[in-house]
């Protein structure tokens, strides 16, 4: 009788944790998604302009060629942290993890990482200059908030 309930209490536990693993997984993945660190896609950055900052048609404008800038200095530095992935990769696939041509790649990726967030912040610099005093006040409260998510 005593093997029946412990038996029976190892099932329970096991379906417990099964159950728990499994709902655990499906709204991590969907939270993670929600606050992940990526750049804002064109839809979302006219929404934010439009409907959160209510820029004129003029700051609009002068936002958007801004916002192009940007993208395209941003473009040089994920593609620089995307080849030095590229490398890495395969280094550890030919040398392993221990291969001394690791760290400058690791170090490339961080550089280009940090200069990329340097870039992001002077581009939100040069977003303000744009917008007036309440506008500029939103902006940097969603930057914040955006950063604190992260």
């Amino acid at each position: 009788m005593k093997w029946k309930f412990l038996v029976s209490l190892a099932v329970f536990f096991f379906c417990g944790i099964s159950i728990g693993l499994w709902v655990g997984q499906k709204t991590a993945l969907d939270n993670a998604l929600k606050v992940a660190c990526r750049p804002a896609e064109p839809q979302e950055l006219d929404s934010f302009y439009t409907n959160v900052l209510k820029v004129s048609d003029e700051q609009k404008t002068e936002l958007t060629e801004i916002q192009q800038r940007y993208q395209n200095k941003r473009n040089q530095f994920t593609n620089r942290m995307h080849q030095a992935n590229l490398q890495l990769a395969d280094v550890i696939e030919h040398e392993g993890y221990e291969s001394d041509k690791i760290q400058p790649l690791v170090s490339e990726i961080h550089a280009a990482m940090g200069e990329l967030q340097t870039l992001s912040l002077t581009h939100l610099a040069t977003i303000e200059k744009v917008l007036d005093q309440n506008q500029a006040a939103l902006l940097k409260n969603n930057a914040v908030m955006r950063l604190r998510q992260n």
